[in-house]
Formats: C-alpha cells, sequence, structure tokens
C-alpha cells in the first residue's frame, strides 16, 4: 500500500468515526414516569403514580411506611418496573430523596 492510501483510510476511518460520534439514537416511545411516595405520618397516603406515554395515569396503593411494611411496598414497586420492564420499557433515569417521615422515588422508562 502506498503512503497515500494509507492516510486516505486514516483519514476517512477518523471522519467516519466524528461523524457516528454525534448522533443522537431515535425513540418510537415517549416516556413513562413512575413516582413512589411513601408516607410514615397521616398527611398524604403512600402510592406509586404511573404517568403513560399518552398521558393516561394509574395509581398503586402502597402502606404507610413502617418497619413491619418495608417488604410488602418494596414487592409492589418491583412489581411495577417489572411489568413495565416487560412490556419493553428500559430504565433511563432514576432518583430519590427523602424528608420529614416521607420518601419518594422517581423512574423514567423509555421504549
Amino acid at each position: 500500500m502506498t503512503k497515500k492510501r494509507i492516510i486516505l483510510l486514516a483519514l476517512i476511518a477518523t471522519s467516519l468515526f466524528i461523524l457516528t460520534s454525534f448522533v443522537t439514537p431515535q425513540t418510537d416511545g415517549g416516556l413513562v414516569t413512575v413516582r413512589t411516595l411513601e408516607v410514615s405520618n397521616g398527611i398524604w397516603d403512600s402510592k406509586i403514580c404511573i404517568v403513560y406515554e399518552d398521558g393516561k395515569t394509574e395509581d398503586v396503593v402502597l402502606q404507610k411506611f413502617r418497619d413491619h411494611t418495608f417488604n410488602p411496598n418494596t414487592v409492589k414497586i418491583n412489581e411495577v418496573l417489572n411489568k413495565l420492564i416487560g412490556k419493553g420499557y428500559k430504565l433511563v433515569s432514576s432518583s430519590s430523596g427523602n424528608g420529614d417521615a416521607i420518601l419518594t422515588n422517581t423512574f423514567l422508562f423509555q421504549k
């Protein structure tokens, strides 16, 4: 191979690498938001709120957050997350926080 061909191939390979690095993958589906709210006092109800791509919502009732009710809520949250994964959604983001006897988690799913 001549030196010119090697340089040309290197330039083409570098150009392809650079051009494909800025491509954003396209997805067919929108986001599904799952927010959990676990409360230990009587101000709010503990629940899972699901907002689907089309704007429809679904609430799943959870027990008040106490040491002895930790596992049942975790099982229900796990069921909801696995249901979405079973429908072809992938978890793309999650965050959580707590304060004054309230635990919140937000999960974002996308197809």
